[in-house]
């Protein structure tokens, strides 16, 4: 017995009598007891009665390390270190002397991922060294996977291939052969007889047919002393091994630990550069989708890039970018053969619940892996809907079917919101692949939100501007209506006035009532051409005007109106500065102002200051009309009105220049609207600086021109009228019955010899059979055959014939669809019975000529 060195005293057992014992050959040697004797009584029996306690406890906690003393043959007591791990059905319990105890942290266990190509080469040879040195045995290296605990050969160049295949893969445990005990306990297991050993129960057929009959097996461990595998000699005969084989051995296995750090250290540093230059691809291409997005500002676009780098990082063959839209999938990109049948409902039933539980949705061959992407086995949905026909045959690259599908959501406030799905037909899908796909799928999250909140902002822009010009609208209306209503009222009242007064002797009665009538519709035609100025629509006669003559004038004109208390200074640069204008309207527009600056002073000091001078239009100019580009190198008189009345908020400040607006009672016409439009008429500029108590300052822009050697074509004085209009054949042409009416009467009290049709299409068959028509006189505005068209028929019959258009919208708007066209001249509604003559004498007389 002295040629062989016995390993420590060991024993394994269930706590239960009668369940599994095992006993070294060393532990019946110290204790004086064998297996059969021990199996008797439960283990506590065995147990020193002051330990018991302790004893059971850690049998009731179901893990533990404890020092407890048992019974020596010869009636006295062994200290043992008893050790217990969690999850071991039923538990098993491992005894040893406590002096044979290594200070190496036993029990705890680690383990290899896998096992690299360079290190199991290394295995091998050293495997091969170990049989050179021991003639006649067999060697076998054997790690452990540190997720799964199951061994993986390493090496075992000698022992069939039927005898490691029966051992890869194996779960290691407490009693599971030499290799799996020693692994899980972290000490050195000799069996001497495999067939006789019960640590061998289940593999001692495969240990018979590869030839092995004994088995000698040290734990391989790590840097931290911590089992990740164990080395084993096995010898044909049941033997003892000698104190040199088993010294070899624990050698060999500090070699194979070398070996293995070395190789899980070269493999860690070869996963870290595989993983850094990942990263480094992921990080680019996320920051290319990102900034494709900022360029872009369009998700729909950027999601085909999206699925593109994708597919291109987790190296798949197809796959698609899809969005739930009321819990149904849409595919906005796609990539290889995906078929279009999966938009639906569907989809989105099957894996909302995957994706809220897991986080993504994982297919191999139409089997759910539920939690992890390296997980083997999956599950099979047993759905109303068939998985596998839903997506796995939906989902194919060249005509073959992916076996491996990845989805993972795009969330929105944890909110699936879209998807991307790639497959390939391999099933090799990795923690780095959802990973990759997560990142991507969370710059889609960032850029579909921002899409998002961008469409919804505008939404709730264009609603709000949508209400803000419905609310102008119904001011405007208001206003409108309420000075038409006043103005109808002294119509209607004066007319039934003047036909009571018909037939009394009071035909001065009779004129007054008339008088107010028309006085009344006058003032009802200015306000549509208020209305016409406000929309920047109204015709002007536009003539070189000197601008502190006509600030002067309306000056003069509001004297008497102004307060005692407030006074009005002009300042000129003493320049004469001449702009192309129509007074009546420039002076409306002065008039408006200084009226509004002198209402705005209730203090006794009142002042105004009106200041000209010369001037580029100011670039925080607050409101700009016209084509001003296209005479930024032109100068222009600024026109300063400064008060030091109450001043204007910021709200009264962006809707002062709305129509009928007033910080009054209630609105009393288009006021600075108006002045808005004339400005705008005239290619000019106005700004507003105001602030509350502190007074305002209305700053106006108008092109200068230089001084005129004559007044203009439009200013000239109108020609005396020099031919006789009697008889003269003038055609008519109006829808509006009234209307038509009254012109036709007003032409007829001049001599003229009038031709009438209620539309284009009656104008035509006049102009066809009556060819000696002088002028026509044509509404733009009528059903069926509008002005243009009927202008357009009249020319093929008679292109000489001058023809008068006449509307109630503004000439230049009416004038701008006749480009081209030889028309003599436009007649604004209402109709004015001189101006109409004159219009119908020229043109007769323009075409005798």
């Amino acid at each position: 017995m002295d040629s062989r060195r016995q390993d420590a005293p060991m024993i394994l057992r269930e706590a239960q009598k009668g369940g599994f014992i095992r006993v070294n050959h060393a532990f019946t040697e110290n204790l004086g007891f064998d297996s059969t004797e021990l199996q008797e009584r439960e283990i506590l029996e065995w147990i020193h009665a002051e330990d018991r306690a302790t004893f059971k406890s850690m049998l009731s906690e179901g893990s533990g390390r404890i020092e407890a003393r048992h019974l020596h043959k010869e009636g006295h007591w062994v200290p043992l270190t008893w050790e217990l791990k969690p999850g071991e059905d039923p538990s098993i319990v491992l005894g040893l002397v406590s002096d044979s105890i290594s200070k190496n942290g036993r029990g705890q266990r680690t383990g290899v991922k896998s096992i690299p190509s360079p290190m199991a080469k290394t295995l091998r040879d050293i495997a091969w060294i170990v049989e050179d040195h021991n003639p006649g045995m067999k060697c076998s290296i054997l790690l452990v996977d540190e997720e799964t605990q199951r061994v993986s050969v390493g090496a075992g160049p000698s022992l069939p291939d039927e005898y490691n295949s029966a051992v890869e893969g194996l779960h290691i445990g407490p009693t599971v052969g030499s290799c799996g005990t020693a692994s899980y306990w972290n000490v050195q297991v000799v069996v001497e007889d495999i067939q006789a050993d019960p640590l061998w129960r289940n593999l001692k057929d495969y240990a018979e047919k590869a030839g092995v009959a004994s088995c000698w097996s040290h734990p391989i461990t790590d840097a931290e002393d911590k089992a990740c595998g164990a080395m084993a000699l096995y010898n044909p005969e049941p033997r003892v091994p000698t104190q040199q084989e088993l010294k070899s051995l624990e050698t060999a296995a500090r070699m194979v630990s070398l070996a293995v750090e070395r190789g899980l250290a070269e493999e860690a540093l070869r996963e870290s550069e595989q993983k850094a230059h990942q990263e480094s691809d992921l990080l680019s291409a996320v920051t290319m989708v990102v900034s494709a997005y900022v360029n872009s500002n369009d998700w729909e676009q950027v999601s085909e890039l999206l699925l593109e780098k994708t597919i291109d990082l987790t190296k798949s063959e197809c796959g698609f970018v899809g969005i739930f839209e009321k819990q149904e999938l849409k595919l906005i990109s796609s990539l290889g053969d995906v078929c279009k049948g999966i938009e639906g409902p569907e989809f989105f039933k099957i894996v909302q619940n995957s994706f809220k539980q897991d986080g993504y949705l994982l297919l191999r061959e139409g089997e759910l892996a539920k939690n992890d992407p390296s997980e083997e086995r999956g599950l099979q949905l047993n759905e109303e809907i068939d998985v596998t026909q839903l997506l796995v045959a939906k989902v194919s690259t060249q005509s073959k079917v992916s076996k491996m599908i990845l989805a993972v959501p795009i969330l929105i406030e944890d909110e699936i919101a879209a998807v991307i799905l790639i497959g390939k037909p391999e099933s090799n899908y990795s923690e780095q692949d959802l990973h990759i796909v997560k990142h991507l799928c969370r710059a889609g999250s960032l850029m579909l939100d921002s899409q998002r909140r961008q469409y919804h902002e505008e939404s709730l822009k264009e609603k709000l501007r949508t209400a803000e010009r419905m609310e102008a609208i119904g001011v405007l209306a208001g206003g409108v209506a309420h000075d038409f209503n006043n103005m109808l009222t002294t119509i209607l009242g004066n007319l039934h006035l003047a036909e009571k007064s018909i037939g009394i002797t009071d035909l001065a009665a009779t004129q007054e009532y008339l008088g107010a009538i028309k006085s009344a519709s006058l003032q009802s035609a200015d306000l549509c051409n208020q209305m016409l100025a406000y929309a920047g629509r109204r015709v002007y006669l536009k003539e070189p005007a000197q601008i502190d003559e006509l600030i002067q004038e309306v000056l003069d004109l509001l004297k008497v109106m102004l307060p005692r208390t407030t006074s009005v200074e002009l300042q000129s640069n003493g320049k004469e500065l001449f702009t192309e204008a129509d007074k009546v309207q420039v002076r409306q527009v002065f008039m408006n102002l200084v009226s509004n600056a002198s209402e705005s002073i209730t203090h006794d000091h009142g002042k105004i200051q009106i200041k000209i001078e010369v001037d580029d239009v100011d670039p925080n100019c607050l409101y700009c009309f016209g084509s001003l580009k296209t005479l930024k190198e032109q100068k222009y008189i600024k026109i300063t009105v400064s008060d030091n009345g109450s001043g204007m908020d910021e709200a009264t400040q962006n809707k002062v220049f709305d129509p009928f607006f007033t910080t009054k009672f209630t609105g009393r016409g288009l006021g600075l609207a108006a002045v808005k439009g004339i400005i705008k008429n005239h290619r000019g500029a106005i700004a507003l600086q105001s602030e509350l108590g502190k007074g305002t300052t209305v700053s106006i822009y108008f092109p200068r021109v230089e001084e005129p050697s004559k007044l203009s074509p439009e200013a000239e004085k109108r020609k005396e009228i020099s031919i006789n209009l009697k008889n003269k054949k003038v055609l008519v042409v109006d829808d509006q019955k009234e209307v038509r009416k009254v012109i036709v009467e007003i032409l007829k009290d001049s001599g003229l010899d009038i031709r009438e049709a209620s539309g284009g299409l009656e104008a035509i068959n006049i102009l066809s059979t009556e060819e000696d028509i002088d002028c026509i006189l044509l509404d733009l505005t009528m059903p069926k055959l509008d002005g243009k068209a009927t202008f357009q028929e009249l020319r093929k019959i008679h292109a000489k014939v001058p023809v008068l258009l006449t509307s109630g919208y503004s000439e230049e708007e009416s004038l701008d669809r006749f480009q081209g066209e030889s028309v003599a001249g436009f007649v604004k509604k209402p109709v004015m019975r001189d101006a109409l003559i004159e219009k119908i004498s020229k043109a007769i007389e323009g075409a005798m000529n």
